[in-house]
């Protein structure tokens, strides 16, 4: 099991000097998510996951992530702002 420094929620709530339970609500989850996420028997995903990779310095990884969402959300390649037909 992962330390809690060694966890990208651990680093993120270091690196904003959060408690867990301020992490939790700045990013709209349960202090038990937090918990989970501290002690490595669960990791954050999706938007959630983007923010704390932006919050520990790493836009890349969290723009590959929110581009691999995307994509699995939408196969056919049409987000929520692209009309049918190609717009």
């Amino acid at each position: 099991m992962a330390r809690t420094d060694d966890t990208l929620a651990g680093r993120a709530k270091r690196g904003g000097g959060l408690t867990s339970e301020a992490l939790a609500a700045v990013l709209g989850v349960s202090s038990r998510t937090v918990a989970r996420w501290l002690a490595g028997s669960s990791s954050p995903g999706g938007f959630t996951y983007s923010l704390l990779r932006i919050a520990d310095g790493d836009m890349e990884a969290a723009l590959a992530a929110a581009v691999d969402r995307a994509r699995a959300e939408h196969p056919d390649g049409r987000g929520r702002n692209k009309p049918p037909g190609g717009g």
